[in-house]
């Protein structure tokens, strides 16, 4: 009796198939960095920019192709072809996870990013409270 039982087990587990998991669709694309706004603006030598881009100028690394890249092992990337953006370091301690339409950047809740993703569209906020300056930056990335 625990003969057929054993068996009867053993042909059941063979029976059920292992759901085969979907690869995340953000995965399958490149984020490229579309804007970055500033608010409130920023003066720089008497002119009031909101496009986080030009703070860095023409050859910072977020005005050059800046792209986050989502791994299939929970773990992303940053890229630019900015002058100087290939010394950005990027490790086994970027990882990202989905919750509903929100992408979570980072597994420390203190230091989390929460990214907002509609079909091809990603958008995420940093706030910056040094001192007395107050600043809010709003990235979006479009989907390549």
């Amino acid at each position: 009796m625990k003969k057929l039982m054993l068996l009867t087990l053993v042909f059941f587990s063979f029976s059920c198939k292992k759901k085969n998991q979907e690869e995340d669709p953000i995965t399958k694309q490149k984020w490229v960095l579309e804007t970055a706004v500033v608010s409130p603006a920023l003066n720089i030598k008497g002119e009031f920019i909101t496009d986080y881009k030009k703070v860095e100028g023409d050859n910072g690394c977020l005005s050059n192709n800046f792209t986050l890249t989502f791994l299939t092992n929970g773990t992303y990337r940053l890229s630019s072809t900015g002058s100087l953006c290939d010394m950005v370091e990027n490790g086994p301690n970027q990882k990202w996870r989905r919750l509903g339409e929100q992408i979570i950047l980072g597994d420390n809740p203190k230091s989390e990013i929460i990214c907002t993703v509609n079909s091809s569209t990603l958008t995420y906020t940093i706030v910056n409270t040094p001192g007395i300056v107050y600043s809010k930056v709003v990235y979006t990335f479009k989907a390549q």
